[in-house]
């Protein structure tokens, strides 16, 4: 029960560290950039068309590590 608290508290420091032009995926696989960030959602910006969606924080899976994606390995796994 511990574990879980703190992956909890990591994830939810995940998402108020969250910026304009960071990288993420979605739970559902949507990558995409952020483009805006409101109180409890966000937009992201994703795919050739640079397609604009609308998503709560709570839909956000992963930060995208940019370092991370140069060396091969596209999320930061530290969740």
């Amino acid at each position: 029960c511990y574990q879980k608290e703190k992956r909890r508290k990591k994830y939810d420091e995940m998402l108020n560290s969250l910026k304009v032009n960071d990288k993420v995926m979605t739970r559902g696989g949507v990558i995409g950039k952020i483009i805006t960030l409101e109180n409890d959602s966000i937009i992201l910006e994703s795919g050739p068309n640079k397609a604009r969606l609308r998503f709560t924080k709570q839909a956000i899976s992963n930060k995208i590590d940019e370092q991370a994606t140069k060396k091969g390995s596209l999320i930061n796994n530290s969740l």
